[in-house]
């Protein structure tokens, strides 16, 4: 018998494994996430989900996608709170967020001046990010966590969902695009704040 084997389980990794399915059982309620989740991601959280609820047209792939969103957000805080993350995972991490970040500014311009609509630009962004996202969460994840990623990446990248939501006109969409107003406002504040 292996003297890892002797000790047992590592405290850590136990405590991490627990946390990691407290917080995935949590996610999933709407009131208790709302309790760990500031005020202003919970907004963004919220103007998201009614997003994909009018764009859908189906509330339970709405609710599928905002809860599958909170476990990823969640739980990769998690990893990096608890510094679980190699040297080289950070990289990619740090990687990831510039990305986004860019991935973000692209689409409140694309929004506000529409003749600058590129959506395989946003597509191909986006993928990126997805893939930089898998080899991030890995080794750390479960394949049930991958497939929650490709979930939100797939409807996200899907292109006709993003030219119904970033050309909602107010005649024709009203509902979308007075979501999207809100959104628009809601990530520049947060961007001119240095809170995305």
């Amino acid at each position: 018998m292996s003297s890892k084997a002797e000790a047992g389980p590592s405290s850590k990794n136990l405590g991490m494994s627990v946390q990691k399915k407290v917080l995935g059982k949590i996610s999933g309620n709407k009131a208790l996430t709302k309790a760990l989740i500031d005020d202003d991601l919970g907004h963004l959280l919220d103007l998201v989900h009614k997003l994909t609820k009018k764009e859908t047209g189906n509330t339970k792939e709405a609710d599928k996608l905002l809860k599958d969103t909170i476990k990823i957000v969640v739980k990769v805080a998690v990893l990096a709170r608890n510094k679980q993350f190699t040297e080289e995972e950070e990289l990619v991490l740090a990687k990831l967020q510039k990305r986004f970040d860019g991935v973000l500014c692209s689409v409140l311009s694309m929004y506000e001046v529409s003749f600058s609509l590129d959506v395989n630009y946003l597509v191909t962004k986006l993928n990126e990010c997805r893939e930089m996202l898998i080899v991030l969460v890995s080794a750390h994840l479960t394949s049930k966590s991958v497939g929650r990623i490709n979930h939100v990446f797939d409807y996200w990248t899907d292109a006709k969902v993003i030219r119904r939501v970033l050309t909602s006109k107010k005649e024709e969409t009203p509902q979308i695009h007075a979501i999207m107003v809100d959104l628009v406002q809601l990530l520049n504040r947060l961007m001119d704040e240095g809170k995305v």
